[in-house]
């Protein structure tokens, strides 16, 4: 009790003389033990899941409920009334063709004009050719 005591009193001296023996003890529970006890665990839960007798009885209970929600399903779609069917959507009645003669969007105005660019009073280019 005595020697209990003492290695209470002083936790450091304690891991100095016992905390290889903790260290070892660590690596042989998790490389070792807990590998198996996991293993184990798994094996008897599934053969758990896999009992005839659990089966069954799940399998009913599982029958009753799909059997009930069906019924719920049935009963509701006879109360209801079919949604109405969709409108048939007009068909697009076609454009007339764009006028030609260009212009596009960096004219300033739809439709007609020219493709003919004014040439940049400000270019540097001789001529004061855009570009």
């Amino acid at each position: 009790m005595d020697a209990v005591m003492r290695l209470l009193a002083d936790p450091a001296e304690a891991f100095a003389q016992y905390g290889w023996y903790l260290v070892g003890a660590a690596v042989v529970y998790f490389y070792v033990l807990r590998p198996y006890v996991d293993g184990e665990v798994a094996r008897r839960k599934l053969a758990e899941a896999n009992d005839p007798s659990r089966r069954r009885a799940l399998d009913e209970k599982r029958a009753a409920a799909i059997a009930d929600r069906q019924a719920s399903l049935d009963k509701a779609a006879k109360e209801r009334p079919p949604p109405p069917k969709p409108k048939p959507k007009p068909k697009p009645k076609p454009k007339a063709p764009a006028s030609f003669g260009g212009g596009g969007p960096l004219m300033g105005h739809r439709g007609g004009g020219s493709s003919y660019q004014r040439p940049n009073p400000r270019s540097r280019r001789p001529g004061g050719g855009g570009g």
